[in-house]
């Protein structure tokens, strides 16, 4: 972020500290005092918007017509009951009587229409107040020709989800990695599309794909919808699923929501979070320049140091006590291992351990997100909209880690590290789309969209210091001193980075719907366009405390007095400068590059019914992909600076819905799709992240990977609320991407390449009933349930393979998917009392082991073990205006654990645990 955005900021961020939990959305209303009947008009088969259905009030002139989205608003109404006609040519006429509007009241209804069979009749029913996302969910669910799965704002408000990686917890085969990331039927980031209302996201992690969806605070979501099977209309470049997150809209009358919430964490809260020094702005989640580079230091070459004799970096290292409670995380309890198999596999019966740390963690993280639409309607048939999203995330982490490490190999020395970071990302989009029909040509339908999205993640400090603490034993054994020393590890000297990554992402589509009738057949024909291009840079900058003379770390008792002693430090009795640290810029340009992708895409498409209980969607997707990568260091050979990916591929698509009843059906579903590399992959440089961490390095010879998909899906709907399905799925991957180890970097350094092939299979069950078919005392209640069993296995690397032959006879060929889990389980029970408003929802989610770490060799790789997590959440309205609500959040506490398994005994590599959160909050709505 440059100086000119932060200097605004500054100036309007005051003004939004009450947003950081608040929620204030304007629009157009009617007169004072009068309320409003608004809602859709779709066809009962096809879910499709009826464009052109009369709406008027029974027995009156008053109505209005259904526009291109199939919505209408009967507006100014006086309050009272209503009854409500709604007919459209060939289609059976609908009354619904008993609407209640009340003062300033918006009631919402939600029409499905069945077309004739023979002769005209009318269909009366009533319906009270009706204002059910988690219904119209469901029917776009069943409508839907992918297999698709759906959580509304309803159900991401119902489970006290605080962002969007939260509800995706609640998708049937999603899991959440790092609270960031989601995995779908056990295929990693690589394998998921993550858009914005239907354009694609940038990520700002320059290591991965997917983007962070921790990013969407969840009071600015609508729904989240997940496509598990690709249709040509939709992008190519995704086999687990593609996850639309769709923003609040333009309401329907004016209202002013405030809602202030607070907590308190068991490990967190009231602890020092060794965070060290903060910035003014770090309240924002934003960095205001507290960490930034010295101007003495810019602009150095490689290997020098400041004429100046003193040039100060930030010191501050983990000493800060903090007890401010905003999204903090902490532990004191973690646990850090190294273990690697010596000698043969089949004789062994123990690891050897290599490292065994006590770990402490803090981080505070600040979320604020800053949504604002505008829509212009011209007649029935055409509609503009303009939509702005900013969202923010600050992240101040602090870790320190001491004990063991076998380097030493002695009990009177300590391995110890610490290390400071805070992250900065943002987000800007801005999205114009339009819609617009043709009443001429049987109500066809032209729709466009475009966008301009920045993401951007600065890492403005990142600071690590490792040394060797040896301590000084007086006569009696016990410790008398303790003396520093810089370890043999791969920060040899403390060190300082600063990273920047911007990337920018250009959309624009076009699609053109077309309507056509066979008869007692439909037929949709449907074809389009894309064009997407995406520009990222990114920059690493590394500094490195060099020792002056007759001076050295072992000269000081704590790491922070280390620091501090820079330039000058005083004088001999010659007169001569005692000159202390001195700083020295490590920066490799082969650690920056630049990178862009060009993605260019046409389909056609057409989803007809067969007969009356067959419906077939299918089509082709061209897609055309230039990706581009290019390293700093102009030293390098152009085989190694330049990577590149050129493909034209085609991708077809067979959707195929049986409708067993009006309320069942069964599907299946043929696709090919693809996955390409991250452009970090795909750039040569070594990075890491962390001591005791495995180097990376890029490889500019990637390819794209080609994924055949095959799913079969069963499903029932017994009522607008309840869905019972039973799905399988097999997925064939050719040339995947996965880590790789490579010894000829380093003893300790992973690369990635595509291997020959692998396969991801499984199995989904979910259901939600209501259990009033019980007891009648039970109507209120609500089971949501889901689970999934997934299988995978990738070909090992025959280089991998042969270190593995040297310690192990016949050793296995295949292994999982990094981050798939064999099976993941969801359950909801939610209470609703509407006598009293009270509604109460207990959610649990469970986890199969799941790969983490390939290790070297034979060594046993390093698995996360599955836990339970358990949470709570608790609401009570008064009256309109009012609500307060209670929830606890990981209220099992269990204990992360990474660890290795090797003839019966388990070896921990890493343990620690988060914490149970209690969060109270009050909703004002006006």
């Amino acid at each position: 972020m440059n100086n000119t955005i932060k200097s605004i900021a500054v100036c309007i961020l005051p003004a939004l500290l009450v947003l950081l939990y608040t929620e204030v959305t304007i629009a157009q209303s009617g007169d004072t005092e009068r309320g409003r009947i608004t809602g859709i008009v779709v066809d009962g088969s096809s879910g499709q918007p009826l464009i052109g259905a009369t709406v008027v009030l029974t027995g009156t002139t008053s109505g209005v017509s259904t526009n291109l989205d199939g919505e209408f608003i009967l507006p100014r109404l006086t309050p009272g009951m209503y009854s409500v006609t709604i007919s459209y040519v060939s289609y059976e006429t609908l009354i619904i009587n008993e609407i209640e509007v009340g003062v300033n009241d918006v009631v919402r209804l939600d029409i499905v229409l069945k077309e004739n069979g023979t002769e005209l009749s009318e269909l009366v029913i009533s319906a009270g107040r009706v204002q059910n996302t988690d219904a119209s969910m469901l029917r776009h669910r069943q409508k839907s020709i992918a297999f698709a799965d759906a959580i509304s704002a309803e159900g991401i408000s119902r489970s006290g989800a605080g962002d969007a990686a939260d509800a995706m917890k609640k998708v049937t085969g999603a899991t959440v990695i790092g609270g960031k990331y989601v995995y779908v039927r056990g295929l990693g980031d690589r394998y998921t599309n993550t858009q914005l209302n239907g354009l694609e996201l940038p990520t700002s992690n320059p290591d991965k794909k997917a983007f962070q969806l921790d990013l969407f605070p969840s009071h600015l979501l609508d729904n989240i919808v997940t496509l598990k099977t690709f249709t040509p209309d939709k992008p190519g470049n995704f086999s687990g699923g593609l996850i639309d997150v769709t923003t609040k809209g333009i309401p329907d009358r004016l209202y002013v929501t405030l809602s202030l919430k607070n907590g308190y964490n068991t490990e967190s809260s009231m602890n020092s979070l060794l965070l060290g020094e903060k910035g003014d702005l770090d309240w924002f989640g934003m960095e205001n320049g507290l960490r930034s580079e010295p101007s003495l230091l810019l602009n150095r070459p490689t290997n020098s140091y400041p004429s100046a004799t003193q040039a100060r970096l930030n010191p501050e290292l983990a000493s800060e006590l903090d007890s401010y409670s905003l999204s903090n995380s902490y532990y004191t309890n973690g646990r850090n291992g190294r273990f690697e198999l010596l000698g043969q596999f089949e004789e062994s019966e123990v690891l050897n351990q290599n490292i065994d740390l006590s770990d402490t963690r803090g981080s505070q993280t600040v979320d604020w997100g800053l949504l604002g639409s505008v829509g212009l309607i011209i007649g029935n048939n055409n509609k503009l909209n303009y939509s702005y999203l900013q969202t923010q995330s600050g992240e101040n982490t602090g870790r320190y880690l001491f004990g063991f490490w076998e380097q030493f190999n002695s009990e009177d020395i300590e391995f110890r590290s610490r290390v400071n970071q805070f992250i900065d990302r943002d987000l800007a989009t801005h999205q114009l789309s339009g819609s617009h029909s043709f009443s001429f040509l049987n109500n066809a339908k032209f729709e466009w969209n475009t966008g301009i999205q920045s993401n951007g993640q600065e890492q403005p400090d990142f600071r690590v210091i490792a040394s060797e603490a040896r301590y000084i034993r007086d006569a009696s054994g016990a410790v008398a001193d303790t003396l520093l020393g810089n370890p043999n590890s791969q920060f040899p000297r403390p060190a300082r980075l600063f990273r920047d990554l911007n990337e920018t992402k250009k959309t624009a589509t076009a699609d053109i719907t077309v309507p056509i009738s066979l008869g007692n057949r439909s037929l949709t024909y449907k074809m389009g366009a894309l064009y997407e291009n995406t520009e990222r840079d990114f920059r690493e900058r590394r500094y490195d405390y060099q020792q002056g003379r007759n001076f050295s770390l072992n000269q000081f008792k704590t790491e922070a007095e280390y620091l501090n002693s820079l330039g000058v430090l005083g004088y001999d009795n010659a007169n001569r400068a005692q000159i202390g640290n001195y700083v020295v810029s490590a920066t490799s340009d082969r650690s920056s590059y630049d990178a862009s992708q060009d993605i260019r895409a046409a389909y056609a498409m057409f989803d007809v019914n067969i007969t009356r209980f067959l419906n077939l969607a299918t089509g082709l997707r061209y897609e055309s992909t230039e990706l581009r990568s290019t390293s700093r260091d102009s030293t390098l050979l152009d085989t190694d600076r330049f990577a590149r990916v050129s493909k034209d591929d085609l991708l077809p698509s067979v959707n195929l819905r049986m409708s067993i009843s009006d309320n069942s059906s069964f599907r299946a579903s043929y696709s090919r799709t693809l996955a390409r590399p991250t452009f970090r992959e795909m750039s040569p440089y070594v990075s890491f992240d962390f001591v005791g961490d495995n180097l990376f390095r890029g490889n500019g010879t990637l390819e794209r990977t080609l994924i055949r998909n095959y799913d079969l899906r069963w499903e029932w709907y017994p009522s607008s609320l309840e869905m019972i399905s039973a799905s399988v799925f097999y997925k064939q991957l050719d040339n995947p991407i996965e880590r790789v180890l490579r010894f000829d970097i380093s003893e300790k350094a992973e690369s990635i390449q595509n291997v020959d092939e692998g396969v991801v299979f499984g199995a989904e069950f979910e259901i939600r009933k209501n259990l009033g078919f019980v007891f009648e005392a039970l109507k209120n209640v609500e089971i949501i349930a889901n689970y999934a069993w997934i299988q995978s296995e990738v070909t090992i690397p025959e280089a991998e393979l042969v270190l593995m032959r040297q310690t192990q006879v016949n050793p296995p060929e295949k292994r999982p998917l990094t981050g798939q889990s064999p099976y993941v389980v969801n359950l909801d029970l939610a209470w609703y009392n509407p006598r009293h408003a009270f509604s109460t929802n207990i959610s649990f989610n469970r986890f199969g082991d799941r790969l983490s770490r390939v290790a070297q060799g034979s060594t046993p790789n390093v698995y996360e073990r599955a836990y339970n997590t358990l949470n709570a959440n608790v609401s009570k309205s008064f009256g309109r205006n009012i609500s307060v609500s209670l929830s606890a959040s990981n209220i099992l506490n269990p204990k992360v654990t990474y660890s290795q398994r090797f003839k019966g005994n388990e070896y921990l590599y890493q343990q620690y645990k988060t914490g149970t959160t209690f969060s109270f909050g009050v909703k004002y709505s006006l």
